[in-house]
């Protein structure tokens, strides 16, 4: 899905990022791989890694607009913010969006905290690709221990303990504000919201999931395997022979000979040719025969 990006040490990034922001303290994970230097509020000014330290709870939501489960997850995100946004839980945006379009869209439909694209593109990117931190937070959702989105993760900003590390499935179709009012108070006990069962069954679909994927490229190797050895097989186009330049001045003279003979040869042929032509020619004056082949002159007796 995408490299895995170097990590620093995880102790000195923990110590690093506490003496840095003494009124946030956020896991190593999140700390060292996230582009905090472009982190900005729900107006689009950049802001310090501090701005988190007054809730006592942050969310961290990867998602992205082309995902399908992102999608259904967002108005239960966003019952979660209105609620609860200006003293309990800041929501952090973390997009995974492909397109610079996608990214606009995202930052006009959804006020939350998130991380600017004003940095250069890195050289390697996948086709069509606009965002400069696809990999290192593609990496971060891999060292969380999820294969794909959305996932949402919440930590308490005084302890940097994740609390929650399912938070998607805790909030997967609520929308009751009660219902959300009993997960968030969960949180700021220090309790996970989400179920064993829940996270049963968000384990048993990802493991069925990259079966599936194994499963599939397993089929297209067999079946596209004698295509493959019909092609090695198949003999390759042999290169045209080279064409060598001919130095005029070096061969100048070689073909006068063989100039000279044709020469001779068509002045040859041409004497023949009137030679033969002659006898059909009449003779001037004489009486024409209709005896004698035409244009043969007739005999005369002795």
């Amino acid at each position: 899905m995408a490299s895995q990006n170097t990590m620093a040490d995880p102790a000195t990034t923990a110590t690093t990022s506490i003496e840095s922001t003494p009124n946030v303290h956020l896991p190593p994970v999140l700390a060292s791989s996230l582009p905090w230097p472009h982190f900005e509020d729900p107006s689009g000014v950049r802001v310090p890694m501090a701005a988190l330290g007054r809730r006592p709870l942050a969310l961290f939501a990867f998602s992205a607009l082309w995902c399908a489960p992102c999608r259904a997850l967002a108005p239960s995100i966003a019952k979660l913010h209105e609620m609860h946004a200006d003293k309990d839980v800041a929501v952090v945006q973390v997009g995974l969006e492909y397109t610079r379009a996608e990214h606009n869209t995202l930052v006009e439909e959804m006020p939350y905290f998130r991380f600017g694209w004003e940095a250069p593109l890195p050289a390697p990117l996948p086709a069509g690709c606009e965002n400069p931190f696809w990999y290192s937070m593609w990496s971060t959702v891999r060292q969380l221990g999820k294969v794909g989105i959305p996932t949402a993760v919440v930590v308490d900003t005084r302890t940097g303990q994740i609390v929650e590390s399912c938070a998607d499935l805790a909030l997967r179709g609520q929308t009751d504000p009660e219902a959300i009012a009993r997960v968030v108070n969960q949180w700021l006990q220090g309790r996970s919201a989400s179920t064993w069962w829940m996270r049963l069954k968000y384990q048993f679909a990802t493991w069925f999931y990259i079966q599936r994927a194994r499963a599939w490229r397993f089929i297209t190797n067999l079946l596209m395997a004698p295509v493959r050895l019909f092609i090695k097989a198949a003999p390759a186009p042999s290169a045209p022979a080279p064409i060598e330049e001919v130095d005029e001045d070096e061969h100048e003279g070689e073909n006068e000979p063989v100039l000279s003979r044709k020469a001779e040869l068509e002045a040859s042929d041409s004497a023949v040719e009137v030679t033969e032509a002659t006898p059909l020619l009449r003779r001037s004056g004489a009486a024409a025969d209709d005896s004698e082949p035409y244009g043969m002159a007739p005999t005369t007796a002795e």
